[in-house]
């Protein structure tokens, strides 16, 4: 018995392109649905991989920015207490200015250091108080390194380090403070004039030192913000 075996090209031919056809269509549908061009590996498996990276490296600069605008906070912050400390250091200098007078009796002298002291706790105040997300920006010895930077290697980070450090070798420190490290119980001006010098020369040292750490933070302010 012969046997017959029966095809139609046309038709086979017509249902594979039916069949490519489909494909292509879903192919597309999925991409207008996604607002992608690639949605898995088969539709370019090297632009999958590079994209991918891109993904990532965006996603990362998008916190870069957010951390960099998180130091900028800090950094106003910061620059706003050592603004106000470096208003109160200025009073400081004007009492230590006219205590050293030689017009100025003891007594005179000793209402001057009243203030004097005063001030100086309030400087304590300020620096220990100073925080931005629970983290105290002024205490000597911090260190805060904001990450801006899609690695860690150093040039992508900021650090912000010291701020008040440095006064404590001023004679306006107090090494016993456990807040700040810093009060100005170290100078005083009611002993007489050579102690009010004295004084009035920590105190513009002290106002230099801050001049340069507010310095510092605006170079930081502005490297933050290119």
């Amino acid at each position: 018995m012969a046997i017959t075996i029966g095809n139609n090209i046309v038709s086979l031919s017509a249902q594979r392109r039916l069949g490519l056809a489909t494909d292509a269509l879903s192919t597309t549908f999925e991409r207008l649905s996604s607002g992608q061009r690639i949605n898995k590996a088969s539709d370019d498996a090297a632009g999958l991989a590079i994209a991918d990276s891109l993904r990532a490296d965006q996603r990362i600069a998008t916190v870069a920015v957010r951390n960099a605008n998180d130091g900028i906070s800090t950094i106003a912050i910061a620059d706003g207490a050592l603004g106000q400390i470096g208003s109160t250091l200025s009073r400081l200098g004007e009492l230590a200015e006219q205590s050293a007078n030689g017009v100025f009796s003891t007594q005179q002298r000793s209402a001057l250091q009243n203030e004097f002291a005063a001030l100086g706790s309030e400087i304590e105040r300020i620096a220990s108080t100073t925080t931005f997300n629970g983290v105290n920006l002024l205490s000597s010895g911090s260190t805060i390194v904001l990450q801006v930077g899609f690695n860690s290697a150093s040039t992508s980070q900021i650090q912000i380090t010291n701020v008040l450090g440095t006064l404590q070798a001023l004679g306006l420190a107090n090494t016993n403070s456990s807040a700040m490290n810093f009060s100005i119980s170290g100078a005083t001006i009611e002993s007489g004039q050579s102690a009010s010098r004295a004084a009035l020369d920590a105190v513009n040292s002290a106002i230099a030192s801050l001049s340069q750490t507010r310095g510092n933070l605006g170079a930081a302010e502005s490297r933050l913000k290119v």
